[in-house]
């Protein structure tokens, strides 16, 4: 993905498009009871690269109604920076396959790219 916003290319971008649906459909095969932080982390991430791409490829609805889920999702997340103790709780879990330090980086982390890439959104959306 940081390849295809680098270079622009379209054809990189659909192609990276049909990846994210993948890596969706993956994560949505995992029962609900199963689901995790740093699940809920990854489809943040996801929603995120999705709505770049969209907005790369000129789908603008798509790309908002996407960057709307993700700030969504960002925004759950952002409680769980609040609460040291839920993250803790889920490092610890033995399903969980992230430290502390890396739910914390990649929850702060992803809530910084988001804002630094709606900030680069052109106005003309």
């Amino acid at each position: 993905v940081l390849r295809t916003i680098l270079t622009g290319r379209k054809n990189d971008a659909l192609a990276s498009l049909d990846l994210i649906v993948v890596a969706e459909k993956l994560k949505d095969d995992i029962s609900s009871s199963s689901l995790t932080l740093a699940h809920e982390i990854v489809t943040a991430e996801l929603q995120l690269m999705r709505s770049l791409l969209q907005i790369m490829l000129g789908l603008r609805f798509r790309a908002l109604y996407n960057l709307r889920q993700c700030w969504y999702a960002y925004y759950r997340l952002e409680q769980f920076l609040e609460d040291e103790v839920s993250l803790k709780r889920c490092a610890q879990n033995v399903d969980c396959v992230m430290t502390y330090e890396d739910l914390r980086g990649r929850i702060l982390f992803g809530l910084g790219f988001f804002y630094m890439a709606s900030s680069l959104v052109p106005a003309s959306l």
